[in-house]
């Protein structure tokens, strides 16, 4: 199972590429050391695939290389072929994790090239610390407490206007 080299040994390749095809998951071949911005050019057209990927990158200051399982259909493809495949896709992570004996650390689907970018997944493995600005600003902005209804700012009373 070429699942099993991805899990247990990165250098023996990082990407399995598998096609739903007929109600059966057929695997596409292996690449040795395919990039995370190569990832949109296996993108077949017009079928529903699984990527398998041992995907390596730097993340603060150390390296990682979690398993990331990756199910990839295009807008183009008939709708009993997505309902098939999206039904099969939680049997194969689990049967990828058990053969593995790697636990899967991001499970995503992808429409698109673009839901294949490395931003894009990088967003999704690390979001706390992605978006840490736009997360500190949403707490600070719920820490203020809100105006009391029916108040608003003080009002001063008019001045009088000295006798004459």
């Amino acid at each position: 199972r070429p699942w099993h080299s991805v899990a247990s040994d990165p250098s023996s390749g990082n990407l399995v590429k598998l096609v739903f095809d007929n109600e059966v998951i057929n695997i596409d071949g292996r690449r040795a050391a395919v990039g995370p911005e190569e990832l949109p050019n296996h993108m077949p057209a017009g079928r529903p695939s699984f990527f398998v990927v041992r995907y390596t990158h730097q993340f603060e200051g150390s390296n990682e290389s979690p398993l990331v399982v990756i199910y990839v259909c295009p807008d183009d493809v008939p709708v009993r072929q997505k309902m098939l495949a999206s039904s099969a896709k939680a049997g194969l992570v689990a049967e990828i994790e058990r053969i593995a004996s790697t636990p899967v650390a991001l499970n995503m689907e992808a429409t698109d090239a673009d839901g294949l970018s490395p931003d894009n997944i990088l967003d999704r493995l690390h979001p706390q610390s992605r978006n840490s600005n736009v997360h500190a600003a949403a707490q600070a902005a719920m820490q203020q407490r809100p105006k009391k209804p029916g108040r608003g700012p003080a009002r001063l009373p008019k001045p009088v206007p000295p006798p004459s």
